[in-house]
């Protein structure tokens, strides 16, 4: 499609030139050394006017010409802050007298549109991208070492430009651009594919965020499985009409033994008050009740177990002693579960219903407790670990395994989103426990990794960790699982992709996560941070110039800046959007649901 008008001039007001450029460098210290980031910095020169100094307080996008061998382009910029300057000013100072001073000031103020020394400073950063100017039309190139002219007349992009230069045609809105009046298009698919992240301070709207970008893959990618990590409670009333309609709930919270199931469930769930309110002002409140009940009569809230371990709990215990004995095991376990073909993040209950797997187990295991008890000083940690599974595996009897087999676990919701067959797309796993959520994340992550390396094949799956610092911390130990969690958020995030398995991470404490986990994300939605060191994690994964993610520090709730290396148009433009209400959905959904 060819744009008849690639540039705006706010009707002829609109007149500016490029009045220096320059390379900005800024150092901070990072757990792994001295980081500098570098911007190339344009400031342009527009002549003052009160429409042009109204519009550009928005988001905006400007190019300065120049001429290539090939022909005209512009490089475009993208504004970050404006400064309307008077001349009086410029000769002002606090020498002045008092009544000297107010006499300028008021001279400055009835005089802005009136002088002809007026104008105002555009502050800018190169985006790398240039606009060609064909016979016909524009394309867009990658070009980071053009250098700019300065003097140059420059131009803002028109609305149906940055259109091109951002959207994907075809796209999923993901949320209304700032400054455009536009929807922002995105592929969802590359969204979910490259893994995602949502960032912000407390309150901004992340569970909202995410809880509205779970229904747009719902909708729109029929063949994705979806099980989110809830930590919280955000999400069993954040997303009921899509628990209702595609999933359930999974919880280690045992609602059967409270006095009243539905009241105990009710709050536990973190329902936010504004929903609440607005519920009260239609005489809808009801609702929220109703759909417990309904959720609970469908079977759709289900006790999670994680109390039975997993082998490779047991064999990362084994693997990380510094005792040879307890290695010498560990890799006596692997060969007996490969030969076996038993995954080795199955719960022990599961493996010991293999007779043949189970006696060699068993025989393992007392040579190696033999061996530690003939030494002149038994380890008593490995030995204690001994005695559990030889115990486990007495106890293990064929009623037993009838029951495990009853039991919903980490591995059996793996298997549900690992199988086409299986209709369920939305898993909540509602876990409140830190230490049980890691549990939970490093045994289901395990496990689908480990089937998805056995069968390719089947629906792609994408993994929500909300409250993210409870799983990727940038300081963890092995005691509360967060070492073990880490690890397997790490190899999701490094590995997943290629079997289909991919993730997705929300937090408010960027600065402590696990900047390799932080590194394997490719789309990030960015909310209000007004702590520098947050914003400066984020520059570093990014590549953004920190004068743009200053501008995250000022967003409101609700608003975000969106930058993506694979699902825009061209890559890593920063965009601030406008996001769609989760709460009014909800809204929607509960009122017609109480009406009828």
């Amino acid at each position: 499609m060819v744009i008849s008008k690639p540039f705006e001039d706010l009707n002829g007001k609109f007149k500016a030139r490029l009045k220096a450029s320059q390379i900005k460098e800024r150092s901070f210290m990072a757990r792994e050394g001295t980081v500098t980031l570098t911007s190339v910095i344009g400031l342009f020169e527009a002549d003052f006017n009160m429409d042009v100094l109204s519009h550009l307080e928005k988001p905006n996008f400007i190019a300065a010409k120049r001429t290539d061998k090939q022909g005209d382009v512009h490089l475009i910029y993208e504004i970050t802050a404006v400064k309307p300057i008077h001349y009086q000013m410029l000769s002002m100072s606090q020498a002045m007298p008092k009544i000297v001073r107010h006499e300028y000031l008021e001279k400055v103020d009835q005089s802005w549109e009136k002088a002809e020394d007026t104008w105002i400073d555009i502050y800018s950063v190169y985006t790398g991208y240039i606009m060609r100017k064909l016979e016909k039309d524009y394309k867009f190139e990658r070009n980071e070492t053009i250098v700019p002219l300065e003097g140059a007349e420059s131009k803002l992009l028109s609305v149906d430009m940055v259109e091109r230069f951002i959207n994907v045609k075809g796209g999923v809105s993901v949320g209304a651009m700032d400054g455009f009046n536009k929807d922002l298009l995105v592929n969802l698919e590359k969204l979910v594919k490259y893994h995602g992240a949502v960032f912000g301070f407390t309150g901004v709207g992340k569970s909202n965020l995410t809880a509205v970008l779970t229904r747009k893959i719902l909708e729109n990618l029929p063949d994705t499985k979806i099980a989110a990590m809830d930590v919280a409670g955000e999400y069993g009333v954040g997303l009921a009409d899509q628990i209702t309609k595609h999933g359930a709930i999974y919880t280690t919270e045992n609602y059967e033994a409270a006095e009243d199931k539905i009241d105990s469930f009710l709050a536990s769930q973190a329902t936010p008050e504004t929903l609440f309110d607005a519920l009260k002002k239609t005489n809808s409140t009801s609702a929220l009740k109703e759909y417990a009940e309904s959720v609970f009569k469908a079977g759709k809230v289900r006790y999670l177990d994680l109390e039975e371990p997993t082998f490779d709990l047991i064999l990362d215990e084994l693997e990380s002693s510094d005792r040879a004995e307890a290695k010498s095991l560990a890799m006596d376990l692997r060969n007996i579960l490969e030969e076996a073909s038993i995954s080795p993040s199955s719960p022990i209950g599961e493996v010991l219903g293999n007779k043949e797997a189970r006696d060699r187990i068993q025989t393992a295991i007392a040579n190696c407790e033999q061996v530690c008890k003939d030494l002149r000083y038994p380890p008593e940690k490995l030995i204690s670990q001994l005695t559990y599974i030889t115990k486990r595996i007495q106890a293990s009897t064929g009623e037993e395994q009838e029951e495990q087999k009853e039991r919903i676990n980490p591995e059996k919701l793996a298997q549900k989103l690992a199988d086409t067959e299986d209709k369920e797309r939305l898993l909540v796993a509602y876990v409140p426990d830190p230490n049980e959520a890691r549990l939970f994340a490093i045994r289901l992550i395990n496990e689908l990794l480990t089937l998805r390396k056995r069968k390719s094949k089947g629906p792609r799956i994408l993994i929500v960790i909300d409250e993210a610092q409870e799983f990727i911390p940038d300081r963890a130990i092995r005691d509360d699982l967060t070492l073990q969690s880490n690890t397997a958020v790490e190899r999701l995030l490094r590995q997943g992709r290629k079997y289909m398995v991919h993730g997705w991470v929300s937090t408010q404490r960027v600065a402590h996560l696990n900047v390799n986990a932080v590194q394997q994300i490719q789309s990030f939605f960015v909310g209000t941070l007004p702590r520098e060191y947050d914003r400066r994690v984020i520059a570093e994964a990014t590549g953004i110039s920190p004068d743009i993610l200053d501008k995250t520090a000022y967003l409101d709730m609700g608003e975000w800046m969106f930058v993506s290396f694979r699902a825009t148009e061209l890559r890593n433009i920063p965009v601030f959007i406008k996001a769609q209400n989760n709460e009014d959905i909800l809204l929607r959904w509960f009122s017609s649901k109480h009406k009828s």
